[in-house]
């Protein structure tokens, strides 16, 4: 089993050559995966609604955890976790249940690898719009189509996903949906983001 896992963890580093660097990168700076600490600063340690939640366990106290979860079982799981702790969780397409929650009802809300799958991407940043409070945040993570590697790698890139991901965002084309649905954008990984096989970006309501 070990061997095997070598195997293909060497076989990934030949298809994706810059992604060890970019990680190596990312521990030197301090810019870590968990963005408990940034979500806290961003949302203010409030109402944080995290779209395709899976487990619903990104979001933790004492943030209060709201979910939509389109998996019959993960939304189960997703539920009973944030129920414990002051929120809920709302099963089913996230361009469809955000509207479901009352308008100015978060202070933050998380779309982390969910907007590259996501059909009506502009309908959930719309409902996000409409249910994020004056102050709020929309942190969204998605894959980098313009990164370095993706150029070198081609179509074994590892942001390549058929049929799961209908979207591939470069960094101007996510500002420019983001602006059409009424929001600034602020990158968040900078210093990585050309050679990043993802890009960061916390929105904030344009004014009006």
């Amino acid at each position: 089993m070990g061997k095997n896992l070598r195997g293909q963890e060497s076989q990934d580093q030949r298809l994706d050559p810059l992604s060890p660097y970019v990680r190596k990168v990312r521990v030197a700076l301090g810019m870590s995966r968990d963005k408990t600490q940034s979500f806290r600063k961003w949302f203010r340690d409030g109402h944080v609604l995290d779209i395709g939640c899976g487990h619903g366990d990104r979001i933790t106290p004492p943030m209060t955890p709201y979910g939509i979860e389109l998996s019959t079982e993960l939304h189960r799981i997703a539920d009973k976790r944030m129920r414990a702790a002051g929120g809920f969780c709302l099963h089913g397409a996230g361009a469809e249940a955000i509207w479901d929650f009352e308008a100015g009802m978060f202070d933050g809300i998380v779309m982390n690898s969910y907007l590259e799958h996501e059909v009506d991407a502009m309908g959930v940043l719309k409902g996000a719009h409409r249910a994020l409070k004056p102050h709020g945040g929309v942190f969204i993570r998605v894959p980098n189509y313009g990164s370095l590697n993706r150029r070198v790698i081609g179509p074994t890139w590892c942001g390549f996903r058929y049929p799961d991901h209908v979207n591939y965002f470069t960094l101007d084309t996510l500002t420019n949906l983001a602006m059409r649905a009424g929001f600034t954008t602020q990158l968040i990984n900078r210093i990585t983001r050309p050679v990043d096989d993802n890009i960061s970006v916390l929105l904030r309501k344009a004014a009006p």
